[in-house]
């Protein structure tokens, strides 16, 4: 993990496993290692157990920050952060530019900071909805909009891990800035717990089927099926050849899982938070995930 002063302590009591969120994040950053076309370095996380004032506290997980660091800005670029689904209203964003916001809704600016100039801040993210989100089919340029390669992972990503609280919310949209005022987005994604079939309130879905997919692929697919349909399925291929075969998969799950078990972590977050049920039986999460990644081949394959 880089040098730095600047942490985020993640509580993961609502995952049962303990696994999922580090082994989402863990899946992103081998897509981000296999892409050289732009850098989409996301969260990296490491096991962590806390104690405060001598009290055993339990197992989190410490996580870098996305920030500038991170993903290298520079002075014209701008880093949002989304925590809601919905999307604000055009009239919602020159408000939040009328009044000084950095934060609208649930849309942040995070950088740069300060924000000295309030419409240039949201111009990137606003054009990014009002062309993927509200425009009609012959919106002009959308392919220059955002980096083919970092839609396409995010898409394959999301389908993967069956990330359903990451397909708009809980991304980081990162606008490449010129001198000029023209933008490409990058997406990050963040707070990955919910995966692998977990849903809010302790919820698991067996559906293998479930669709998550944010708007770029699907409307730049419509707009050039012949670029972006094989570009998508090659690269589908090319990471279940790699790091998303199931071989790999398994590998990557219990090598995590064995480190909790090894170092008794397990044992002393069970005896501390037993109301939040921690259990070592993740075949429920491992048996989705096989039957889901069969299915993605073939669904990939059609798209």
């Amino acid at each position: 993990m880089r040098s730095d002063n600047s942490w985020k302590l993640n509580a993961i009591v609502v995952d049962t496993s303990r696994l999922r969120e580090k082994t989402a994040s863990q899946i992103w950053e081998q897509f981000s290692q296999s892409n050289e076309e732009v850098n989409e370095t996301g969260p990296r996380i490491e096991y962590a157990e806390l104690l405060l004032d001598g009290e055993y506290a339990g197992l989190y997980e410490l996580v870098e920050p996305v920030d500038a660091k991170k993903l290298k800005l520079d002075k014209n670029d701008v880093l949002y952060k989304i925590t809601a689904w919905d999307t604000p209203d055009d009239e919602d964003i020159q408000y939040a530019i009328d009044h000084k916001w950095r934060i609208m809704s649930f849309h942040r600016i995070r950088y740069p900071e300060p924000v000295t100039d309030y419409e240039k801040a949201w111009y990137s993210l606003r054009d990014y909805l009002n062309t993927f989100y509200r425009a009609d089919r012959e919106a002009q340029g959308a392919d220059r909009k955002v980096y083919l390669s970092n839609a396409v992972d995010m898409l394959l990503f999301n389908m993967a891990v069956s990330g359903s609280d990451n397909w708009y919310k809980n991304l980081y949209f990162a606008a490449d800035v010129d001198e000029s005022g023209t933008y490409r987005m990058r997406q990050i994604p963040w707070d990955l717990d919910l995966t692998f079939g977990e849903m809010n309130e302790g919820i698991f879905n067996p559906d293998e089927t479930v669709i998550y997919e944010e708007a770029a692929v699907p409307f730049l697919i419509r707009q050039d099926p012949e670029k972006v349909r094989p570009y998508l399925r090659t690269r589908w291929r090319e990471a279940r050849e790699t790091f998303l075969s199931n071989d790999s998969l398994y590998e990557l799950i219990h090598r995590n899982q064995d480190t909790l078990i090894q170092a008794g972590a397990i044992t002393r977050e069970q005896e501390r938070w037993p109301q939040y049920g921690m259990t070592t039986d993740i075949s429920d999460m491992e048996e989705l995930l096989w039957r889901r990644m069969e299915w993605l081949d073939e669904y990939f394959e059609a798209y």
